[in-house]
Order: structure tokens, then sequence, then C-alpha cells
């Protein structure tokens, strides 16, 4: 989504984050309501997106994910040639203005192609029933 096509809103606080979240489909949640995720389903969405499921705990993965983001982004950056930016804030989230329940929080910004910002998503894997 280009800044154009989508509306910016920018929390001050991972709490307040969090709470915008419950209001839109992100990433994550599309692969579960897609029955692509290994860890939810559209049950635990819809649970989650209602208020009615306990805040997730940060797993060694997301935690490590979060603390590397930097690194990792920047090491993208070096090996595709993009220049990559942390969005305009701590909190920001991206929403279609076409679609307004459709929406991510970007880890970084990459110049595309095109001159447009792409979205840069960072995840960290790990070990998970004997597979990596």
């Amino acid at each position: 989504m280009s800044e154009a096509k989508a509306e910016r809103r920018v929390y001050v606080s991972r709490e307040e984050w969090l709470e915008g979240r419950r209001g839109f489909l992100g990433g994550s949640d599309a692969a579960a309501v897609l029955g692509l995720s290994p860890w939810a389903d559209a049950e635990d969405v819809l649970a989650q997106k209602r208020g009615d499921a306990p805040p997730l705990e940060e797993t060694e993965q997301m935690l490590f994910g979060r603390l590397h983001e930097p690194t990792i982004a920047a090491e993208w950056g070096r090996r595709t040639g993009r220049r990559v930016v942390p969005p305009d804030g701590d909190w920001v989230v991206y929403l279609d203005r076409r679609h307004p329940r459709l929406g991510c929080t970007p880890d970084r910004l990459a110049e595309g192609e095109d001159g447009q910002p792409w979205l840069l998503q960072i995840k960290v894997t790990g070990e998970r029933n004997g597979k990596v």
C-alpha cells in the first residue's frame, strides 16, 4: 500500500497500538483466517478482535525478532541495494483506504522499484517440533 492508498495512524504506546489492532485484519491475522498459520486459526482471530482472548504472550522468536529488527533490516537493505528506513514512529499502522478493516504495521519501509514505498516485515524463525 502506498501512502496515497493508505491512511496512516500513529499510536503513542504499545498498549494503544494493541487496542487499535483489534479494529483491522493484519498480515498475521490473514494467514490465520486463511488456514495458513500453524499458531492460530479464524476462531482465534475472532476471539482476539472481540477482546475475548487473553493478550498474546511474547515468544522467544518474537523477542529476538523485535530486538534484532534494525540489524536484519540493515542487512536486507545491503543485500538488495534498497534504502530501508523505520516507519515514522514506533507504533505506526497503515489502513487501506478502500478497505479500512485491512491494514498492517510494517517493521520498516523500503524504497521500491517504482519509487513507491514497500512495506518490509521481518520474522525470526526458530525450531518448532524438531523443525527449523
